[in-house]
């Protein structure tokens, strides 16, 4: 067993994760010339995820949640939320984003390519 499994596997089955990841799309987005940003879309929130600076110690990555509708609407997100969140592992900050919007009950936003 691969440390990837065994780190999804105390979190949840590795047969559980391959099925969320199939659920939940990230989209690619290109910021500038050399980097982009990924975007994981539900009907009632935006997770972004952005690279930082090559300087930071804290972690190459960080992840906002936007919440479509706000201050209209009051926000679903609390303190307690803790964004943004900074990540060293794209895969990581990915699949936490995944785990975060199914444990809310969002439903996924997959975009339809015009193919």
């Amino acid at each position: 067993m691969s440390v990837n499994e065994i780190w999804m596997d105390s979190i949840i089955s590795v047969t559980e994760a391959d099925a969320l990841l199939q659920k939940w799309v990230w989209y690619k987005v290109p910021i500038g010339i050399d980097d982009s940003h990924y975007v994981l879309k539900a009907a009632e929130c935006i997770l972004e995820i952005y690279p930082r600076p090559a300087y930071c110690d804290r972690g190459q990555w960080e992840m906002h949640a936007l919440c479509p509708g706000y201050p209209r609407n009051p926000s679903p997100l609390d303190a307690a939320d803790m964004f943004p969140r900074v990540y060293f592992l794209l895969p990581v900050a990915q699949f936490e984003g995944v785990l975060w919007m199914d444990k809310r009950k969002y439903t996924p936003l997959v975009e339809v390519s015009e193919e």
